[in-house]
């Protein structure tokens, strides 16, 4: 337990990983290094689901393109 019964969780990187991370903190205008995981791991969840949507619509598209062939066949 560190100060005031917040806990610590250390990551080890080097001096380039350092840096990137740093950028991101300062893109994402964090708080602190707690914050900045929390936003990344918020926008990895929110990629999952705009992927899966995106198969969603393909498959739609799909579906849309072999129903307007076959009434062209029919036709």
């Amino acid at each position: 337990m560190a100060k005031n019964g917040k806990r610590r969780i250390v990551i080890e990187v080097d001096d380039r990983q350092y840096e990137e991370l740093k950028k991101l903190k300062q893109l994402y205008h964090s708080r602190s290094w707690a914050d900045l995981l929390l936003r990344c791991l918020d926008n990895s969840l929110l990629i999952a689901e705009i992927i899966e949507i995106h198969d969603d619509v393909k498959d739609i598209s799909k579906a849309i393109s072999e129903i307007s062939r076959l009434i062209r066949e029919e036709v």
